[in-house]
Protein backbone atom coordinates (compact mmCIF):
# COMPACT_ATOMS: atom_id res chain seq x y z
CA UNK A 1 0.00 0.00 0.00
CA UNK A 2 1.03 3.57 -0.56
CA UNK A 3 0.18 6.84 1.19
CA UNK A 4 -2.91 8.40 -0.36
CA UNK A 5 -4.36 5.12 -1.64
CA UNK A 6 -7.95 4.17 -0.85
CA UNK A 7 -8.53 0.65 0.49
CA UNK A 8 -11.36 -1.48 1.80
CA UNK A 9 -11.01 -1.83 5.59
CA UNK A 10 -12.58 -4.44 7.84
CA UNK A 11 -11.98 -4.55 11.59
CA UNK A 12 -13.51 -8.02 11.98
CA UNK A 13 -14.72 -10.73 9.63
CA UNK A 14 -18.40 -10.11 10.35
CA UNK A 15 -18.26 -6.38 9.58
CA UNK A 16 -18.84 -4.75 6.18
CA UNK A 17 -15.99 -3.39 4.08
CA UNK A 18 -15.56 0.40 4.44
CA UNK A 19 -13.51 2.84 2.42
CA UNK A 20 -10.41 4.37 4.02
CA UNK A 21 -7.46 6.49 2.91
CA UNK A 22 -3.91 5.57 3.91
CA UNK A 23 -2.44 8.60 5.73
CA UNK A 24 0.83 7.25 7.02
CA UNK A 25 2.74 3.95 7.19
CA UNK A 26 4.33 3.19 10.54
CA UNK A 27 8.02 2.41 11.00
CA UNK A 28 7.83 0.39 14.24
CA UNK A 29 6.85 -3.18 14.94
CA UNK A 30 4.30 -4.60 14.85
CA UNK A 31 3.48 -2.95 11.50
CA UNK A 32 0.76 -0.31 11.57
CA UNK A 33 -0.84 2.10 9.13
CA UNK A 34 -2.61 5.33 9.96
CA UNK A 35 -5.91 5.47 8.10
CA UNK A 36 -8.71 7.99 7.69
CA UNK A 37 -12.30 6.84 7.25
CA UNK A 38 -13.71 8.43 4.08
CA UNK A 39 -17.47 8.23 4.69
CA UNK A 40 -18.96 11.34 6.27
CA UNK A 41 -20.58 9.33 9.04
CA UNK A 42 -17.11 8.75 10.51
CA UNK A 43 -16.40 12.53 10.55
CA UNK A 44 -12.82 12.11 9.32
CA UNK A 45 -11.84 9.71 12.11
CA UNK A 46 -8.25 8.49 11.96
CA UNK A 47 -6.88 5.29 13.47
CA UNK A 48 -3.70 3.19 13.56
CA UNK A 49 -4.51 -0.32 12.35
CA UNK A 50 -2.66 -3.54 11.31
CA UNK A 51 -2.13 -3.64 7.51
CA UNK A 52 -3.88 -7.04 7.39
CA UNK A 53 -7.20 -5.30 7.97
CA UNK A 54 -6.88 -3.51 4.64
CA UNK A 55 -8.36 -6.20 2.41
CA UNK A 56 -8.36 -4.84 -1.14
CA UNK A 57 -7.82 -1.61 -3.11
CA UNK A 58 -11.14 0.24 -3.03
CA UNK A 59 -11.59 0.14 -6.80
CA UNK A 60 -11.65 -3.66 -6.52
CA UNK A 61 -13.95 -3.75 -3.51
CA UNK A 62 -17.15 -4.56 -5.41
CA UNK A 63 -15.68 -7.70 -7.00
CA UNK A 64 -14.05 -8.65 -3.69
CA UNK A 65 -17.38 -8.51 -1.88
CA UNK A 66 -19.14 -10.33 -4.72
CA UNK A 67 -16.55 -13.11 -4.47
CA UNK A 68 -17.07 -13.31 -0.71
CA UNK A 69 -20.81 -13.61 -1.27
CA UNK A 70 -20.31 -16.44 -3.76
CA UNK A 71 -18.13 -18.31 -1.28
CA UNK A 72 -20.69 -17.85 1.47
CA UNK A 73 -23.44 -19.24 -0.77
CA UNK A 74 -21.43 -22.27 -1.87
CA UNK A 75 -20.56 -23.16 1.73
CA UNK A 76 -23.93 -24.86 2.22
CA UNK A 77 -22.88 -27.29 4.95
CA UNK A 78 -20.57 -25.54 7.46
CA UNK A 79 -21.54 -28.18 10.03
CA UNK A 80 -19.24 -30.70 8.30
CA UNK A 81 -16.18 -29.37 10.11
CA UNK A 82 -14.48 -32.11 12.17
CA UNK A 83 -17.15 -34.70 11.35
CA UNK A 84 -16.75 -38.28 10.03
CA UNK A 85 -17.90 -37.04 6.62
CA UNK A 86 -15.10 -34.46 6.45
CA UNK A 87 -12.43 -37.10 7.09
CA UNK A 88 -14.14 -39.53 4.71
CA UNK A 89 -14.10 -36.92 1.92
CA UNK A 90 -10.38 -36.47 2.45
CA UNK A 91 -9.76 -40.23 2.26
CA UNK A 92 -11.76 -40.63 -0.95
CA UNK A 93 -9.92 -37.81 -2.69
CA UNK A 94 -6.53 -39.18 -1.59
CA UNK A 95 -7.35 -42.71 -2.69
CA UNK A 96 -9.47 -42.27 -5.79
CA UNK A 97 -9.50 -38.80 -7.34
CA UNK A 98 -6.53 -37.29 -9.13
CA UNK A 99 -5.72 -33.80 -7.85
CA UNK A 100 -5.50 -32.63 -11.46
CA UNK A 101 -9.25 -33.30 -11.73
CA UNK A 102 -10.55 -31.96 -8.43
CA UNK A 103 -9.60 -31.29 -4.82
CA UNK A 104 -11.54 -30.72 -1.62
CA UNK A 105 -11.46 -27.14 -0.34
CA UNK A 106 -9.99 -27.84 3.09
CA UNK A 107 -10.89 -24.51 4.69
CA UNK A 108 -14.55 -25.10 3.75
CA UNK A 109 -15.42 -28.79 4.32
CA UNK A 110 -17.87 -30.06 1.73
CA UNK A 111 -16.80 -27.58 -0.95
CA UNK A 112 -14.83 -28.94 -3.92
CA UNK A 113 -12.71 -27.18 -6.51
CA UNK A 114 -12.95 -28.92 -9.89
CA UNK A 115 -10.06 -28.13 -12.24
CA UNK A 116 -11.15 -30.42 -15.10
CA UNK A 117 -14.93 -30.75 -15.30
CA UNK A 118 -14.87 -32.88 -18.45
CA UNK A 119 -12.16 -35.19 -17.10
CA UNK A 120 -13.90 -35.66 -13.76
CA UNK A 121 -17.23 -36.35 -15.47
CA UNK A 122 -15.57 -39.01 -17.65
CA UNK A 123 -13.89 -40.59 -14.63
CA UNK A 124 -17.16 -40.71 -12.70
CA UNK A 125 -19.13 -41.78 -15.79
CA UNK A 126 -21.64 -38.95 -15.34
CA UNK A 127 -22.81 -36.06 -17.49
CA UNK A 128 -20.90 -32.79 -17.09
CA UNK A 129 -24.19 -31.05 -16.41
CA UNK A 130 -24.54 -32.99 -13.18
CA UNK A 131 -21.34 -31.41 -11.88
CA UNK A 132 -22.59 -27.94 -12.82
CA UNK A 133 -26.17 -28.39 -11.65
CA UNK A 134 -26.04 -26.90 -8.14
CA UNK A 135 -27.25 -23.26 -8.19
CA UNK A 136 -24.58 -22.30 -5.63
CA UNK A 137 -21.73 -23.34 -7.96
CA UNK A 138 -19.54 -20.70 -9.58
CA UNK A 139 -16.31 -20.43 -11.55
CA UNK A 140 -13.19 -18.76 -10.22
CA UNK A 141 -9.62 -18.84 -11.54
CA UNK A 142 -10.55 -21.47 -14.17
CA UNK A 143 -12.00 -23.83 -11.54
CA UNK A 144 -15.60 -24.80 -10.88
CA UNK A 145 -16.42 -24.42 -7.18
CA UNK A 146 -19.24 -26.71 -6.07
CA UNK A 147 -21.19 -27.16 -2.80
CA UNK A 148 -21.72 -30.16 -0.54
CA UNK A 149 -24.52 -31.68 -2.61
CA UNK A 150 -22.17 -32.02 -5.60
CA UNK A 151 -19.23 -33.07 -3.46
CA UNK A 152 -21.33 -35.83 -1.90
CA UNK A 153 -22.33 -37.04 -5.36
CA UNK A 154 -18.66 -37.06 -6.42
CA UNK A 155 -17.37 -39.09 -3.47
CA UNK A 156 -20.31 -41.51 -3.43
CA UNK A 157 -19.99 -42.15 -7.16
CA UNK A 158 -16.23 -42.64 -6.94
CA UNK A 159 -16.67 -45.10 -4.07
CA UNK A 160 -19.37 -47.01 -5.91
CA UNK A 161 -17.24 -47.32 -9.05
CA UNK A 162 -13.93 -48.05 -7.29
CA UNK A 163 -14.68 -49.48 -3.84
CA UNK A 164 -11.67 -51.80 -3.54
CA UNK A 165 -8.97 -49.24 -2.59
CA UNK A 166 -11.31 -47.59 -0.10
CA UNK A 167 -12.39 -50.82 1.58
CA UNK A 168 -8.80 -52.07 1.63
CA UNK A 169 -7.82 -48.89 3.51
CA UNK A 170 -10.80 -49.32 5.85
CA UNK A 171 -9.77 -52.91 6.63
CA UNK A 172 -6.17 -51.86 7.22
CA UNK A 173 -7.19 -49.03 9.56
CA UNK A 174 -9.59 -51.34 11.39
CA UNK A 175 -6.89 -53.95 11.92
CA UNK A 176 -4.57 -51.29 13.32
CA UNK A 177 -7.33 -50.01 15.59
CA UNK A 178 -7.99 -53.51 16.92
CA UNK A 179 -4.27 -54.00 17.50
CA UNK A 180 -4.08 -50.71 19.43
CA UNK A 181 -7.18 -51.65 21.44
CA UNK A 182 -5.45 -54.90 22.43
CA UNK A 183 -1.87 -53.78 23.00
CA UNK A 184 -1.99 -49.99 23.22
CA UNK A 185 0.38 -47.83 21.23
CA UNK A 186 3.01 -45.14 21.46
CA UNK A 187 2.10 -41.67 20.23
CA UNK A 188 4.30 -38.66 19.53
CA UNK A 189 3.96 -34.99 18.71
CA UNK A 190 4.51 -33.70 15.19
CA UNK A 191 8.13 -32.78 15.96
CA UNK A 192 8.78 -36.22 17.48
CA UNK A 193 10.23 -34.59 20.59
CA UNK A 194 7.72 -36.10 23.00
CA UNK A 195 6.33 -39.63 23.23
CA UNK A 196 3.65 -41.10 25.44
CA UNK A 197 1.86 -44.43 25.71
CA UNK A 198 -1.86 -44.76 25.01
CA UNK A 199 -3.36 -47.60 27.05
CA UNK A 200 -5.49 -50.19 25.21
CA UNK A 201 -8.76 -49.00 26.75
CA UNK A 202 -8.07 -45.39 25.84
CA UNK A 203 -7.09 -46.41 22.29
CA UNK A 204 -10.40 -48.26 21.90
CA UNK A 205 -12.35 -45.26 23.22
CA UNK A 206 -10.55 -42.88 20.90
CA UNK A 207 -11.23 -45.03 17.87
CA UNK A 208 -14.90 -45.35 18.79
CA UNK A 209 -15.50 -41.68 19.61
CA UNK A 210 -13.14 -39.69 17.38
CA UNK A 211 -14.59 -38.64 14.01
CA UNK A 212 -11.55 -39.88 12.08
CA UNK A 213 -11.73 -43.36 13.63
CA UNK A 214 -14.57 -45.89 13.47
CA UNK A 215 -17.21 -43.27 12.51
CA UNK A 216 -15.19 -42.31 9.41
CA UNK A 217 -14.76 -45.96 8.41
CA UNK A 218 -18.51 -46.49 8.73
CA UNK A 219 -19.20 -43.55 6.40
CA UNK A 220 -16.75 -44.93 3.84
CA UNK A 221 -18.40 -48.36 3.96
CA UNK A 222 -21.79 -46.73 3.48
CA UNK A 223 -20.56 -44.78 0.46
CA UNK A 224 -19.09 -47.92 -1.11
CA UNK A 225 -22.42 -49.71 -0.74
CA UNK A 226 -23.63 -52.92 0.88
CA UNK A 227 -22.78 -55.11 -2.12
CA UNK A 228 -19.17 -53.89 -2.30
CA UNK A 229 -18.73 -54.40 1.44
CA UNK A 230 -20.20 -57.89 1.17
CA UNK A 231 -17.79 -58.75 -1.67
CA UNK A 232 -14.89 -57.43 0.37
CA UNK A 233 -15.97 -59.53 3.37
CA UNK A 234 -16.23 -62.61 1.15
CA UNK A 235 -12.74 -62.05 -0.24
CA UNK A 236 -11.38 -61.53 3.24
CA UNK A 237 -12.99 -64.76 4.44
CA UNK A 238 -11.68 -66.57 1.35
CA UNK A 239 -8.14 -65.32 2.00
CA UNK A 240 -8.35 -66.48 5.60
CA UNK A 241 -9.58 -69.91 4.46
CA UNK A 242 -6.73 -70.18 1.94
CA UNK A 243 -4.23 -69.41 4.72
CA UNK A 244 -5.86 -72.02 6.96
CA UNK A 245 -5.77 -74.70 4.25
CA UNK A 246 -2.21 -73.71 3.40
CA UNK A 247 -1.21 -74.37 6.98
CA UNK A 248 -2.92 -77.75 6.98
CA UNK A 249 -1.24 -78.72 3.72
CA UNK A 250 2.16 -77.69 5.03
CA UNK A 251 1.64 -79.76 8.16
CA UNK A 252 0.44 -82.77 6.16
CA UNK A 253 3.45 -82.70 3.83
CA UNK A 254 5.83 -82.49 6.78
CA UNK A 255 4.15 -85.45 8.46
CA UNK A 256 4.30 -87.52 5.26
CA UNK A 257 7.98 -86.73 4.79
CA UNK A 258 8.84 -87.40 8.47
CA UNK A 259 7.14 -90.81 8.09
CA UNK A 260 9.78 -91.72 5.51
CA UNK A 261 7.50 -91.19 2.52
CA UNK A 262 9.66 -88.64 0.75
CA UNK A 263 8.45 -89.52 -2.71
CA UNK A 264 4.83 -89.17 -1.62
CA UNK A 265 5.57 -85.78 -0.03
CA UNK A 266 7.27 -84.62 -3.22
CA UNK A 267 4.31 -85.86 -5.24
CA UNK A 268 1.92 -83.84 -3.02
CA UNK A 269 4.04 -80.75 -3.50
CA UNK A 270 4.02 -81.33 -7.25
CA UNK A 271 0.26 -81.86 -7.42
CA UNK A 272 -0.86 -79.11 -5.05
CA UNK A 273 2.06 -76.71 -5.26
CA UNK A 274 4.40 -75.91 -2.43
CA UNK A 275 2.26 -74.34 0.31
CA UNK A 276 3.05 -70.74 1.13
CA UNK A 277 4.18 -71.48 4.66
CA UNK A 278 6.48 -74.26 3.42
CA UNK A 279 7.97 -72.00 0.76
CA UNK A 280 8.61 -69.29 3.32
CA UNK A 281 10.39 -71.65 5.67
CA UNK A 282 12.59 -72.93 2.83
CA UNK A 283 13.80 -69.37 2.17
CA UNK A 284 14.91 -68.78 5.77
Amino acid sequence: MEIGEHWGYRARGVEPLVEIEVIRIGTKRPPRALIRFVDDQHEGREQWVPPGRLKVPWEEASEFMASEARWERVDTHPGLNDTPEEYAIEEVFKLLIDGALAEPFYSRPGVTSISDVRGLAAYLEVDEGLLRAAPESFEEEECLIVPWATTEMIVRTACRLHPEPVLHKVDKDEANAQKDATHGRWAHDTRRTLEWFIEPGEAATRDRDFAFGAPCREVLRHWCGIEAVARQDELKALREEVVRLDGLMSEAIREVRSAGLGEKATDLERRFGIPVAEARSSRR
